[in-house]
């Protein structure tokens, strides 16, 4: 066992010390000036009859327990301010990924967007030391949260976002119709490429890119140009997309994105669901980092505090004892 603050435990016993010290020395004072004064008669019959003496020594004996207690109380609280705990040296290699779901929220995408958002947030608690983040757009882009790894957080907002797709509750789209057109799948990727942080860090990051790639407008860039720069910044890309069953320009397009960024290209149809494309891109190996071994200290009170709450219950006890 350590104590981290062994020096905090100290001091106190040396206040408690002095305040003792200076008690005593106050105490002596008292009795020397009682002592001046004419003493009382008959006092020393009264000392030795049987009754007296009897409750006398049970009284000394209530206190000196009394006087115990309060020695224990007072080492226990010292001993609870030095922090007693344990440490330990754990070695740190945990593989960490940033997922970022990148969502086309064109209504035609509805029923994939709400199989991948209900799937994720049950894998949300299984994903230790991952971080997730979420971008829907459609004509225009907006950041529901950013790369996170408080999985209680996640957990909330994907449920908040399944039961607005469940609703229709537009309020959740707001800030995704700003643009000329609908589904402008290169505005909307190049969104969510830019919604990475911590570039410096070795971390293992993929989009998981949900869209038809139906496209009508003009976007800002070109699903080539949002793939070249997922490519700059070393992103892997996985695009999940409805299956038509022939080679549509729309979905060679997407199969080349996936591909080219070393992602893989999930086809959704009635056979399958979204739900397995989210198991299977969550069961790819996050990065092994390489981080420093880690000092854990952890607190020990628990038989301390025990301890202390059973003197004071003898210490209450005994004060009552001694009042009779």
């Amino acid at each position: 066992m350590v104590m981290f603050q062994w020096w905090l435990g100290l001091v106190a016993l040396a206040v408690v010390g002095a305040v003792v010290l200076i008690a005593a020395v106050r105490r002596q004072r008292q009795q020397r000036m009682i002592g001046d004064h004419p003493s009382v008669a008959n006092v020393d019959v009264a000392g030795h009859h049987p009754a007296f003496r009897q409750a006398h020594r049970r009284y000394m004996t209530g206190l000196g327990f009394e006087l115990a207690a309060a020695g224990m109380m007072v080492l226990i609280g010292s001993g609870m301010l030095a922090r007693p705990g344990e440490e330990r040296v754990e070695p740190r290699a945990p593989k960490v990924r940033d997922i970022m779901l990148c969502l086309d929220v064109s209504g035609s995408m509805a029923d994939i967007d709400l199989e991948l958002l209900e799937r994720f947030s049950q894998l949300a608690g299984k994903l230790e030391g991952d971080r997730i983040g979420m971008t829907i757009w459609d004509s225009s882009a907006v950041s529901v949260f950013p790369l996170t790894d408080d999985m209680d957080f996640v957990h909330e907002q994907l449920q908040n976002a399944v039961r607005a797709l469940n609703e229709f509750d537009y309020r959740f789209f707001a800030g995704t119709f700003n643009g000329d057109g609908s589904s402008l799948i290169g505005d909307g990727l190049a969104s969510c490429v830019a919604r990475f942080d911590r570039r410096g860090e070795e971390r293992n990051r993929s989009i998981v890119l949900a869209t038809d790639n139906q496209l009508s407008g003009n976007p800002i860039m070109t699903l080539d140009e949002a793939t070249a720069m997922a490519k700059r910044s070393a992103l892997t890309v996985h695009v999940v997309a409805p299956d038509y069953g022939f080679d549509d320009p729309e979905i060679v397009a997407l199969k080349h994105v996936s591909a080219s960024t070393g992602g893989v290209y999930y086809p959704v149809d009635f056979g399958d669901s979204a739900a397995k494309m989210a198991d299977a891109i969550t069961a790819k190996q996050g990065t092994e980092t390489d981080l420093p071994a880690q000092l854990v200290r952890t607190d020990r009170l628990g038989g301390w505090v025990t301890v202390g709450f059973v003197i004071t219950a003898l210490l209450a006890g005994l004060g009552w004892v001694l009042r009779r």
